[in-house]
């Protein structure tokens, strides 16, 4: 289409030429149809062009109609000689078209234009009707069912109604059959839409002009971006081929280029405008044209949402893919899987099995023993605690990241103090004490408990002791304490000889558990 569009840019500048020297009279001669606009049917897409058939997505039993006033200052000029015959100008009409979806693949349009004033040759040519036209789409792929891909043929009658005789109707019936393709992307969507068109032929003998037009090959194509979910911006351009060398040579290659918006209200309710101009000097291609109106589709925007995730499919990057919600990437349409960050509890880099670990994410606190794994939004804050018996404590801050990761959660001992005095009967310090601690978890013992000159300070964590105190030749002092974090507890042992010791069995320090 491009390519025709260039080719008729090149051509010369007089393409809409005659070899007379006078406008003939088209009463005489016959006239053909210079109006060089026909509406096309739109839907309650705001992407869909002017002047070619987008194929969309269709909704069956739906029904559209509007109107879209219409100002063309030049569509038809002849240059018999060197100087300009300008044989229709000031072109005011109202666009009249509309549409129903008789089934979900197929759509029926009728439109036609009703001129309401334009000047002649002869001076103004008062009101009238132009010829109208039945078209029928047919999609045969529809751009939800198909990635973003619509395919179509469009079938269009016209119907002479215009007069012929003021260059605004065709003399006999014509046909148009054409390819449609649309495809769509985000925002953004480009149709293009390519035939032939059959209409009436003039006789040779009257020829090079006027002439009825002929046959010609007829070409569209259009880019539009969705400004907002109801307004869409839409470049078109539009070219038709005469297929008869004469009949180019009389009346040029029309082309016309439009610029477009359109917006539509949540009742359906649309408004649009648009400004052409011609490119080049073929018949119908007027310098400028003008467009406003509006209408009114039986139905807001159809948004289709294959996956039913909410997302509408010209949104979503996986329309067969349901977005699982998880607040990463939730706008994209696609199902993500979450990083796994796993907690791991440990002890001078051992794992602790027993240990509870508890990490809270927004609020919301998710616990384990050992281990913990858990899917989390990269960039999320995660605060982790961890309790392994009486005297294992960890806390933690960190920031999720984006990939799978293991973190350990490292463990310290929480601790009180176990003052220890051993001494005689005399009250002298006893050197050499041994001090053994007795504790249902082990991991809270003391580290250090020498008690090199009768008076030491242990650390231990939280907890019920019993602790056993003795010294070479003395007996053995026993007595339960309960550690508290932070504070400390005093054993005050008081040491009898071996031979007046308590005579009651004790048990044997040498093998008291550590």
């Amino acid at each position: 289409m491009w390519m025709l569009i260039l080719s008729m840019l090149t051509a010369p500048a007089a393409a809409q030429t005659t070899t007379t020297t006078a406008v003939p009279d088209p009463l005489d001669e016959g006239g053909f149809d210079a109006h060089g606009f026909r509406l096309v049917s739109f839907d309650a897409d705001p992407r869909d062009p002017l002047r070619l058939q987008r194929v969309g997505d269709l909704e069956a039993g739906s029904w559209y109609a509007g109107v879209l006033g219409e100002y063309a200052n030049r569509p038809l000029v002849f240059q018999p000689g060197d100087t300009l015959e300008v044989a229709l100008s000031d072109l005011a009409a109202a666009n009249v078209t509309g549409g129903v979806v008789a089934a979900e693949q197929v759509r029926f349009d009728l439109s036609l234009p009703v001129y309401l004033a334009s000047n002649g040759a002869s001076g103004s040519q008062g009101a009238g009707l132009g010829d109208v036209r039945v078209s029928s789409l047919v999609a045969l792929l529809q751009p939800g069912d198909a990635n973003g891909l619509g395919l179509g043929a469009v079938a269009a009658l016209d119907v002479p109604t215009g007069d012929p005789g003021d260059y605004l109707g065709s003399t006999g019936v014509a046909g148009l059959l054409a390819a449609a393709l649309t495809v769509e992307q985000d925002q953004l969507t480009l149709s293009a839409q390519a035939g032939g068109r059959l209409a009436p032929n003039s006789d040779p003998d009257v020829r090079p002009a006027p002439t009825e037009g002929g046959d010609t090959i007829e070409a569209a194509g259009a880019v539009g971006y969705l400004l907002s979910q109801n307004t869409g911006l839409t470049l078109e351009a539009q070219v038709s081929v005469p297929l008869d060398p004469s009949v180019q040579a009389a009346i040029g290659v029309p082309a016309e280029a439009t610029l477009s918006t359109r917006h539509v209200l949540a009742s359906g309710a649309q408004l649009s405008a648009g400004i052409g101009v011609g490119l080049g000097q073929g018949a119908g291609a007027s310098p400028i044209r003008v467009l406003v109106g509006g209408g009114f589709g039986s139905a807001p925007p159809a948004d289709k949402d294959t996956d039913s995730d909410g997302i509408f499919d010209r949104d979503d990057a996986c329309i067969d893919q349901p977005e699982s919600m998880n607040g990463f990437q939730d706008d994209d349409g696609c199902p993500e899987q979450l990083p796994m960050l796993t907690l791991r509890a440990e002890l001078d880099g051992e794992g602790v099995d027993d240990a509870v670990l508890e990490a809270t994410v927004d609020g919301e606190a998710v616990s384990g023993t050992g281990e913990l794994a858990l899917a989390v939004i990269p960039g999320k804050q995660v605060t982790v605690s961890a309790v392994a018996g009486e005297c294992l404590r960890a806390s933690r801050e960190l920031t999720s990241g984006e990939v799978a990761a293991a973190v350990a959660i490292d463990l310290e001992r929480v601790l009180g103090s176990v003052e220890v005095t051993v001494a005689n009967e005399q009250g002298d310090a006893l050197v050499g004490a041994q001090v053994k601690y007795m504790v249902d978890d082990q991991r809270c013992l003391p580290e250090d408990r020498a008690v090199p000159e009768g008076k030491a300070t242990h650390a231990a964590g939280p907890g019920a002791y019993q602790v056993f105190v003795t010294a070479a030749g003395y007996g053995v002092h026993q007595q339960e304490v309960t550690v508290v974090e932070g504070e400390t507890v005093k054993v005050e042992a008081v040491l009898a000889p071996a031979l007046q010791a308590d005579p009651r069995p004790g048990p044997a320090l040498e093998t008291q558990p550590e």
